[in-house]
Parts: C-alpha cells; structure tokens; sequence
C-alpha cells in the first residue's frame, strides 16, 4: 500500500517538472525580435532562472526520493517484523465441525432372547457348577442386567440369575430372530374393528373385534394385518391397532413344581370323577337287574293272590306316590346346589393355563373348544355334543345380552359356528382358545357372539 502511494506521488512530481519547462520554453519564444540584446538578456535570465529552478527542483526531488525511499525501508521493516509476529503468534484452528452417524440403539439392546432347543438353566451364580434357580425355555426373553466374559446375568418373571452368553441372541441379534421366537400379537384400539375376509375396505366383513383385546398376528405390512381369530383368519387396517411381540419368561423352580403338582391334582380329580360315574352306573345296572329278577320270581304269587290285592286295594291307598314324588324332590334340590352356572364357571376355570390341542377332550393334555365344554359339563353328569356348531342346539336359546354363569356362547361367522365358550360373569368367557393360549379367559366381546344357549 505506501509503495503504491510514492510510486503516485513521484509520477505527480516528474509531471509537474515537464509542465514548468514547457512554460518557460514559451515565454522565451514569445520575445519579439526588435528587443533581440533585452532578449538575450531576458533569455539568459530566464535560462539562469531556469538553471536556479531546476536546480531547486533537483535538490527537492533529491530531498523526496530519499525521504520516500527511507519510507519504503521502514515500511519493508514493519511489514517483515508483522511477517515474523504473525509466524509467533499462534493461529487460532479452524476445526472442521464433523457431524458423527448417531447410531439408533436397538429396542432389544437390553433384552436376551433363548436360542436353544427346549430350555436354558439359570445359574444362582456364574459357574456351571452352581445350583440352578430357574429355567429360561425356547424363545424366552430375560431382561440383561450385566454382561461378564461368558456369563450373562438376568432378569426374567421371578428368577434372577446366570446363562452363559452362547445360548442368548442379545441387542440386534434378538431384534433379528424376535418375530421368529415370540408371539406377535395385535391389540385393538378402536371401540369396534372390522375383520374382513380380504385385504379391502370393499370385502366381506367375517366378524366384529372389541376395543383393547388382543390377537394373534399372521403376518402384517404398512396397510393390512392378517390375524387369527380362534379358527378364522382375516383381515384388519393396520392404523386401527398396535402390532408388538411378546415372550414367555422364565419359570422358578418352585414354579415348575408347583404346576407339576397343580397338574397331578387335577388329574386325579377327574380320575376320580370318573371312577365315582362308573361306580354308579354299575350300581344303577346292578339295581335294574335285582329289581328285574325279583319281578320274575315274584310274578306267580302276584297272580295268585291277585283276588285279594284287587280287594284290598279297594280299602288301601299306595304310599309310593308320595314316596316318589318325594325323592324326586331331593334329586332336584340336589341337582340345583351341585348343578349350578356358578358351579360350572368355577370348575371350567381351573384348567386356565392348560394346553390346546384340536380333537382333544383333555382337561388337563389338552382339548379345543367344544371337547372343553363337553368335558366341563360331563363333570356334572350332564351330556352336551361334541362339536360347537352341534352344541348351539342343545339346552334353550338365550339372549347373549341375557347371559348367566354356566351358558354356552357361540361365535363365528356368516351365522356360521366355529367356536364356543363357557361364560362365567362380569362379561367374561373361559375356553380352549387357541395353540398359543390354550385355556385361557377372555372378554365375551373379544370378537361378536352368534348366539348363546343355556343347558342348566
């Protein structure tokens, strides 16, 4: 910048010279001849003026050249001496602001799920010789509290313990295999939701769902959910619900021999049940054959004294009528305290948790829905078909909005059945309901009833 600023300045000077000698060149030339010796005279006094100009102008162009140069050095001297404090100084970094990939942390990030072929042992400590507390079964999920070399320590239902790391699929990994070992399932969340029997708002409706119960899922998109309800498989919109996973906890031991002696007693009591009706069918036999027999060997002493009964008769009432009608009183009294819908909910409930198996009649191995109510009710003695749709003829038709303890519900689609429960109050069923839930208790509204018939 001052280089620039003298290189002006010196241009300027060297102008103004060329200007005052181009003057005094003219004022010579304009001297008329007739004054030729003053003309000399003037002509040398110009030239000595001139002489005396120049020479001024010389010494100050001499005098400015060395000022301007002395000028430039300091200026050389500041801008080298900026050069060195600038080097000294040290520069402020420009950082390069990076912009990391936030990794999105797995939903299963803290979850283990079992990856093995029936169950894992959970360990009171992490050795394999440790006693074992619980047992993680196939597809189980234990929450991951702490991870240590091979050992993984969890919590799952009621057990808190160790699993080696080998047998857990943990973060991504679990998140991968999760719909393959849980159970995916819908629940509603609108007050009725229609399953149709094609991904179409255009297609038939199978069946109404209510709010807040929940349904296994076949399989599912942005749109559409395909779901199983009981033995029908349809069709909901996906914004009418929220698709999760669930999965089976661990058990205790104390739990496992629990159920185990849970199991046994209900077996043995409907080995006993059937025991006591086989006794009493023999003894109803074997009473219809002494009584037949006695009639036979009776028959000619009847017909002998025939006479005389016919006389007698005449003068004697029977009391068998009024023997008659008085045991048939204590049967019915009997029949409504042990007979009761109050009866019958109560015993169906207590094979809540049993297996579903379809064509079983097992209570307690494993039974669908019809070989449930069918086996409840022989409990006490009563005989119902075997299939659902079989059973909505028997006892009398009821308003399903008239329902009490006992009766039978129907569901289905079309005014066709394929399904049926055991209401047992509050607006609530009991019944074989699926491979994944088995015996399990429901809303009566989990899906639309088609009817409902009262066998007591």
């Amino acid at each position: 910048m001052n280089k620039a600023r003298l290189w002006k300045s010196t241009i300027g000077m060297t102008s103004a010279l060329a200007l005052f000698m181009s003057v005094n060149t003219l004022s010579v030339n304009a001297t008329p001849a007739a004054t030729a010796d003053s003309q000399n005279v003037t002509v040398s006094s110009a030239l000595d003026g001139s002489t005396n100009s120049l020479a001024g102008i010389s010494v100050s162009l001499d005098n400015y050249y060395a000022d301007s140069l002395t000028n430039i050095e300091m200026a050389d001297d500041v801008l080298a001496q900026n050069a060195v404090a600038a080097a000294a100084t040290p520069q402020p970094k420009v950082v390069e602001e990076k912009k990391e990939e936030v990794k999105k942390k797995s939903k299963y990030e803290n979850t283990g799920i079992a990856i093995v072929n029936k169950y894992v042992n959970i360990r009171k400590k992490p050795t394999t010789d440790s006693d074992v507390v619980g047992k993680l079964y196939k597809g189980g999920s234990a929450k991951v509290l702490k991870i240590s070399g091979d050992w993984v320590k969890v919590e799952s239902g009621s057990v808190t313990g160790y699993i080696m790391k080998d047998f857990l699929a943990i973060g991504e990994e679990a998140e991968k295999v999760a719909e393959e070992y849980g159970r995916v399932y819908m629940v509603v969340k609108t007050e009725t939701l229609r399953l149709r029997e094609k991904k179409s708002t255009d297609s038939k409706i199978l069946t109404l769902l209510a709010n807040d119960e929940k349904y296994d899922v076949q399989a599912y998109n942005s749109k559409w959910v395909k779901v199983k309800v009981d033995n029908e498989v349809g069709y909901v919109a996906k914004e009418f619900v929220d698709v999760k996973v669930k999965f089976t906890k661990a058990i205790s031991i104390k739990e496992e021999q629990e159920a185990a002696a849970k199991k046994a007693a209900q077996q043995a009591a409907i080995a006993a049940e059937e025991a006591r009706r086989r006794e009493e069918a023999q003894a109803q036999a074997n009473s219809s054959s002494s009584s037949s027999s006695s009639s036979s060997s009776n028959s000619s002493s009847s017909s002998s004294s025939s006479s005389s009964s016919s006389s007698s008769s005449s003068t004697k009432k029977p009391s068998s009528s009024s023997s008659s009608t008085s045991n048939k009183t204590n049967s019915s009294g009997s029949t409504s305290s042990s007979k009761s819908g109050s009866a019958v909910a109560s015993y169906a409930t207590q094979f809540v948790g049993n297996s579903y198996r379809w064509g079983g009649t097992s209570l307690t191995n494993g039974t669908d829905c019809s070989g449930f109510t069918m086996s409840v009710y022989r409990h006490f003695g009563i005989s119902i078909s075997r299939t659902s749709s079989a059973q909505s003829s028997c006892g009398r038709s009821v308003s399903t909005s008239s329902l009490q303890a006992g009766d039978l519900v129907f569901y289905g689609s079309g005014g066709s059945i394929s399904h049926v429960a055991i209401y047992i109050g509050g607006g609530r069923i009991v019944h074989a309901s699926n491979r994944r839930d088995g015996i399990k208790i429901s809303s009566v509204n989990y899906k639309t009833p088609i009817c409902a018939r009262r066998v007591l």
